[in-house]
């Protein structure tokens, strides 16, 4: 099953990653937002100050569901404004077990907690408290 979560253009306008999360190969809607997460998608951005408090949370936890990526990339491209300040319509992600050798494991102190891949591109997230940090082939600092 593939999970779409949009974002409202709260304050109008878009941040990053994407204005459509598109996940594929989630196990339900529950991992899904795991995955989603991770990627960037935050909830209760009025209420921790972060999103416009008259147009609402810019994301919330309820996906469109689609057979395809085909189907949920269509979908995306339905919207009405192209790229906006630099956010393309939609990113697709799917998280996957980074494989791991002995020599890894004996050197990957601070190493990242879960990978997904962006397109080409394949990335980590560490989620402890002193170190949020989305590492990647193209990106490698902490998010804001």
């Amino acid at each position: 099953m593939i999970y779409n979560f949009d974002q409202n253009n709260s304050g109008g306008y878009y941040v990053k990653p994407a204005q459509n999360i598109i996940v594929k190969d989630a196990r339900d809607e529950k991992h899904a937002i795991e995955i989603a997460l991770a990627a960037g998608m935050y909830f209760d951005g009025v209420a921790d100050g972060l999103d416009c408090d008259c147009c609402g949370d810019r994301w919330v936890p309820m996906a469109q569901e689609y057979d395809s990526v085909k189907e949920a990339k269509i979908d995306a491209n339905r919207t009405l404004i192209d790229e906006h300040n630099g956010v393309p319509k939609y990113v697709i992600v799917e998280q996957f077990e980074k494989p791991v050798s002995a020599a890894d494991k004996m050197t990957r102190a601070g190493s990242p907690d879960k990978y997904f891949q962006v397109g080409e591109d394949h990335f980590g997230i560490s989620q402890s408290k002193e170190d949020w940090r989305v590492r990647g082939s193209n990106y490698d600092s902490p998010t804001e």
